[in-house]
C-alpha cells in the first residue's frame, strides 16, 4: 500500500545503556564541593564587607574596591569551571 510519503522516521529504542561520557561521581562529588567552597568564600567576603560598613570600619568607596575584588572571584571560578567540567567529561 502506498501512502505517498517521501520519508519515513523510525524511533529506535536502545535496550543497552550507552557508555558514560561524563564522570558523574566527579561532577557530583569533587567538582560540586569545590564550587560550594568557592561560593561560601564569596558569601563570607560579602558578609564581611557589610559588617565592616555597618561598624564604620570602612567607607563606601572602600567597599566598592572590595566589591570589585569579589567580582573577580566569580570570573576565576568560571575560568575553573569549564576546564574542570571538560576534565570530568573525559574521565572514563
Amino acid at each position: 500500500m502506498q501512502i505517498g510519503a517521501e520519508y519515513a522516521v523510525f524511533d529506535i529504542e536502545y535496550i543497552d545503556k550507552s557508555p558514560m561520557s561524563v564522570d558523574f561521581t566527579y561532577l557530583n562529588g569533587t567538582l560540586q564541593s569545590e564550587f560550594s567552597a568557592s561560593f561560601e568564600e564569596i558569601g563570607a567576603n560579602v558578609q564581611d564587607i557589610f559588617a565592616a560598613l555597618a561598624n564604620n570600619q570602612i567607607t563606601l568607596p572602600e567597599a566598592g574596591v572590595y566589591g570589585k575584588r569579589i567580582g573577580g572571584f566569580d570570573r576565576s571560578i568560571a575560568g575553573y569551571a569549564l576546564p574542570a567540567y571538560k576534565a570530568g567529561c573525559n574521565r572514563e
